[in-house]
């Protein structure tokens, strides 16, 4: 029933996504370097790290809040559902 999904997953979505659904839906022990580089280079994930403030928080408080504004990005999560988008 849910193959299709799980091959889209590991073979079509980003990074991420590939490494969680093979570790944690498939329960395989996939190796994390295989993944890392992309991972890092995602503006998505660069983005995020880019609110990592001194005491560790991700923005103003520890679980939520305000998307901060971070200089040089313009996002958007308008224009897709479920996902920020990137201007630089």
């Amino acid at each position: 029933m849910y193959k299709e999904a799980i091959k889209a997953l590991t073979e079509k979505a980003c990074a991420s996504i590939r490494y969680r659904t093979r570790k944690e839906i498939l329960e395989e022990n996939p190796n994390i370097k295989d993944y890392l580089d992309e991972i890092l280079d995602d503006r998505r994930v660069e983005y995020v790290l880019s609110w990592q403030r001194p005491n560790g928080f991700l923005g103003q408080i520890l679980h939520g809040g305000r998307i901060p504004k971070v200089k040089g990005y313009t996002y958007s999560t308008a224009r897709r559902r479920g996902g920020l988008t990137f201007s630089a």
